[in-house]
């Protein structure tokens, strides 16, 4: 058994998520084992048995229970699990749910600084009656739980994160918690948190007409060996043969953003190997046009000018605004009509 492969690796939070994800996995499956967290020159050992905790081991010995939380503090361990029979233990068994929502709660990163859609990937929430009355059996406190009870319809994450009686922090907390838990089970997996894939970065990079550089991540200062490293490194990630397990949308995405790091690459090269020695540098394109026409066409029309609000008007749509946008432009082409 071991952790799930699709963390973000860059999301300093991963290995505490790691460890919650754990402590799900081996009390649904009821196994016999030992989680080891690794930070620097400390080692600390969670002993399982049957699926509950015998144990919380730290560098100096047993840690008692009311401190086990503290393995959730430990700065970027090294989480691994072994699975191996251990012992039947005299004291009492800790169910790892309470460790887990005593840890997780207690870290207040988890909003910040990565994107927290990463963690939560849905618009919206919504906690059941029945879900409701599970959670009531588990350590929250009663502000916690007030918390859930206002989630009864479904409501915008950031509403629930902004406006719903916790600090966002603590909100983001609690999601985070409850997503491990597997509150939300027919929205995502329980436990499976989704990886946000280089490709979606690199597609939308593409789409607001970013430059070579920005697709390889890289400065306009980048010499060749540079260009190299940051092409090898995005490719790895990319490349369609090694994104054949992930779902048919993020493998479209990899193909997509694989073609175009590749087209920039070959346009760095060339460019770098030309007689100019200039860099091909693509701008974005100029996002305030419609705007421009937007005010245009508004003022022809305030003019009394209505074939020249009509022609700023089409040309505003033309230019692919904003919806809010779109919607000006199709009340001054009636207006003009």
């Amino acid at each position: 058994m071991s952790g799930p492969n699709n963390i973000e690796r860059r999301d300093p939070c991963a290995p505490v998520l790691k460890l919650g994800t754990l402590l799900t996995q081996v009390r649904r499956q009821h196994v016999n084992g030992a989680i080891s967290l690794e930070s620097g020159q400390n080692t600390h050992r969670i002993v399982i048995a049957k699926g509950a905790i015998a144990e919380v081991v730290g560098p100096k010995g047993d840690i008692s229970r009311q401190k086990a939380t503290a393995v959730f503090s430990l700065q970027r361990p090294v989480v691994t699990f072994s699975q191996h029979m251990i012992a039947p233990s005299r004291r009492e068994l800790l169910d790892p749910v309470h460790l887990l929502i005593q840890g997780m709660t207690a870290r207040q990163d988890l909003f910040a600084p990565v994107a927290f859609n990463e963690r939560v990937p849905v618009n919206s929430l919504r906690i059941d009656d029945h879900q409701l009355w599970a959670l009531r059996k588990l350590p929250f406190t009663a502000d916690e739980l007030a918390f859930f009870k206002r989630l009864n319809h479904d409501t915008p994450v950031p509403m629930i994160l902004w406006k719903r009686g916790l600090p966002p922090a603590h909100a983001a907390s609690l999601l985070t918690t409850l997503n491990l838990l597997g509150v939300w089970q027919e929205q995502w997996q329980p436990g499976f948190l989704p990886r946000a894939h280089v490709a979606h970065r690199v597609v939308k990079q593409v789409e607001k007409g970013a430059d070579d550089f920005q697709l390889l991540g890289i400065p306009v200062s980048a010499d060749a060996a540079e260009v190299d490293r940051a092409f090898r490194q995005l490719s790895f990630e990319l490349h369609p043969d090694r994104n054949q397990r992930q779902p048919a949308e993020t493998q479209q995405k990899c193909q997509e953003a694989f073609a175009a790091v590749s087209s920039a690459y070959q346009r760095l090269k060339h460019s770098r190997s030309s007689r100019r020695q200039r860099p091909v540098v693509h701008r974005a394109p100029d996002t305030t046009l419609w705007q421009r026409a937007l005010t245009a066409a508004e003022t022809a029309l305030s003019q009394g000018n209505v074939p020249l609000a009509r022609k700023h008007a089409i040309n505003g749509l033309l230019l692919n605004p904003p919806e809010f946008a779109r919607t000006r432009f199709t009340e001054l082409l009636r207006a003009a009509a």
